[in-house]
């Protein structure tokens, strides 16, 4: 087997003296589609910001492609590990300005339609104001611009969650692409359907503590059911 790409040995984090994630072990391995599931409160967000330091863990250690994550600059990090947040947002103005704005803020050798282009956007789309944009649109941009900066991982979150079906599919089946290209993707989703489809390995986390791993299929039969049974499966 490969060395995994991230490892998290006793992991913890704890905010105003309380434990959010509580002795967190794990690995990730290239090209992997990970998925990180549990409900609302469990720690799922506050784990996935770990991966590129938007939060900074209390105890233990994490390491990324063997390197202590602690040693590496964090513009580095984040040009390796990108976050796509449900949501995202961009800049005010004409979507071509906006774009061309971004393009030389992340040194990218792209044009504004071959941003438009990663997702299948229609040209038009240069001519509006940002804030005309549909909410779908807008997302779809920010992650095209994600995608553009040609990370090695991907962090996301809930990104389908607000999006139309055609659109939630038009990003998995980006996702499934950006995978078979090579990248490792970890995720955090409430959408069962999402998860099935698009994950294969994850974690199921409870109160801030890792409860079950194993494939997708086998964690999502955590959801409604007999914790303690599924923990001993």
């Amino acid at each position: 087997m490969s060395k995994p790409v991230f490892k998290f040995e006793n992991v913890y984090l704890e905010k105003n003296g309380k434990t959010i994630l509580e002795d967190i072990n794990l690995e990730i391995f290239p090209n992997e589609f990970f998925v990180i599931l549990g409900e609302n409160g469990s720690g799922k967000s506050s784990l996935l910001k770990l991966f590129n330091r938007l939060e900074l863990n209390t105890k233990g250690r994490i390491y990324f492609n063997g390197e202590d994550i602690e040693d590496i600059p964090i513009h580095k990090l984040r040009d390796k590990v990108i976050m796509i947040m449900q949501g995202a947002t961009l800049f005010e103005g004409k979507v071509k300005k906006v774009l061309e704005t971004y393009i030389k803020k992340l040194n990218l050798n792209k044009t504004p339609e071959d941003i438009l282009d990663i997702m299948g956007l229609n040209y038009s789309n240069l001519e509006k104001n940002t804030e005309n944009l549909s909410g779908g649109e807008g997302q779809l941009i920010a992650i095209s611009l994600a995608i553009a900066k040609n990370p090695d991982i991907f962090l996301l979150d809930e990104i389908t969650s607000a999006l139309s079906i055609t659109m939630g599919a038009l990003v998995r089946n980006k996702m499934k692409e950006l995978q078979k290209q090579g990248k490792t993707i970890i995720c955090i989703t409430h959408n069962m359907e999402n998860a099935v489809e698009v994950g294969e390995r994850g974690i199921f986390l409870k109160d801030g503590k890792i409860i079950k791993r194993g494939s997708v299929k086998e964690l999502i039969e955590c959801f409604g059911k007999d914790e303690e049974k599924c923990i001993k499966r």
